[in-house]
């Protein structure tokens, strides 16, 4: 996404939510990855939850050079007033540098057909890297392009969830406080966690083919 210096505002009117630039950096939360990994983490009102199947390989697309943007899929599960989304399906879209992330177009139309059949109560939450090739001023930080971007999608869904993943942290954006956590490891759960996300994959793949 962009890199440009600007700034952000979140606000409402009486016909309808709308989200200021300037106001958007108070809606951000960041996690180191050193919190993430020893489960230190507090619980929010909103809550997704990574396997390490999907999260490790965060922590490695973020040393490559160019950054990547994709989607989560995630089950839903409320408890004690809390949401938590429990991703199942981590897909990359496209790579590029920091002003062209550009998504595939045939990952595009696979991802659009794929949850035309198959969301129901899938809840999809968009992301993007910042590598070290990014400058490590942006580690901890969205850009100004990344607020302009996320701006204009919450100005159509308010329920529109961003995490930013990068060396050192993850950040995410959304109109309610949201955390990015870690799911503890066992091997009943691993297991799980694999047979979700291959079951994934395989219907991705299968609409990619279609696409092409």
């Amino acid at each position: 996404m962009p890199k440009q210096k600007e700034d952000g505002k979140h606000g409402e009117s009486p016909e309808k939510q709308h989200f200021e630039l300037e106001r958007l950096p108070e809606l951000v939360r960041k996690f180191s990855r050193e919190k993430i990994e020893d489960y230190a983490v507090p619980d929010a009102g909103q809550n997704i939850i990574l396997p390490p199947l999907i999260y490790n390989p965060t922590k490695d697309f973020v040393r490559a050079r160019d950054e990547s943007r994709g989607v989560m899929l995630a089950s839903t599960v409320e408890s004690g007033g809390k949401q938590y989304w429990l991703v199942e399906y981590m897909q990359m879209l496209g790579q590029g540098n920091s002003v062209s992330v550009f998504p595939s177009p045939a990952k595009r139309n696979a991802l659009i057909a794929m949850l035309g059949e198959n969301e129901k109560d899938m809840k999809v939450i968009e992301y993007h890297s910042h590598t070290v090739s990014t400058g490590d001023v942006w580690f901890d930080q969205f850009s100004s392009g990344d607020y302009k971007t996320i701006q204009g999608m919450l100005n159509v869904n308010p329920d529109y969830i961003h995490a930013l993943f990068t060396p050192t942290h993850v950040l995410t954006l959304a109109h309610q406080e949201t955390t990015l956590k870690l799911a503890r490891s066992s091997n009943e759960a691993n297991a799980l966690s694999r047979k979700k996300f291959l079951k994934w994959q395989g219907l991705f793949n299968g609409f990619l083919q279609q696409s092409q």
